[in-house]
């Protein structure tokens, strides 16, 4: 379920029901069975409309720049969900938006990668083929399949489902390989 604007009420909705807590793993329970994998994008907060999305989740991205402020969120973040053990979701983040030129980018990843072993070892470098990808409303494997960022980006995802303990499986950007429209 990709992001949309017309979700921006959806914390207040869902803050107005007597049992939010769930609602959004209710929503997606009855689509498990259809689909390999579901990914629900939220914000990067903590609400309700989050709070969901943790009950409903079993991995968690989590893109982090390679600066001291991403690295205070994920602590923080890692904080909350120490709190809340109700939470049965695993966190996975990784490197975006990485300018390997720059020396802090290199040394923060170097000690992240070191010291929380969770942090992915693919990282997806800054790239204009990246910011366009919303242009063209499609997967970097689609739109510039032979750039270096879209080979990031199946790798990262090799390495998701190698997490989540599903080698072997063949990816592909779109089942009948067709863009989206």
């Amino acid at each position: 379920m990709p992001a949309d604007f017309s979700y921006r009420n959806l914390d207040q909705y869902l803050g107005r029901k007597k049992r939010w807590a769930g609602r959004l793993a209710e929503l997606v329970a009855p689509v498990r069975s259809e689909y390999d994998h579901v990914f629900l994008d939220c914000a990067p907060a903590i609400s309700i409309v989050s709070e969901n999305v943790f009950r409903a989740a079993d991995v968690l991205l989590i893109p982090m720049i390679p600066t001291f402020l991403s690295l205070r969120v994920y602590e923080r973040l890692k904080s909350w969900f120490a709190k809340h053990p109700e939470f049965q979701v695993r966190l996975l983040p990784f490197f975006s938006m990485v300018d390997r030129r720059r020396r802090l980018h290199r040394d923060i990843m170097t000690g992240m990668l070191r010291d929380h072993p969770e942090v992915l070892n693919t990282s997806i470098s800054y790239s204009a083929v990246v910011e366009r990808m919303g242009e063209f409303r499609a997967p970097l494997p689609v739109c510039a399949p032979g750039s270096e960022p879209s080979a990031s980006f199946v790798a990262l995802w090799r390495e998701v489902e190698a997490r989540m303990g599903q080698e072997n499986r063949e990816i592909t950007p779109f089942a009948d390989g067709n863009r989206p429209i």
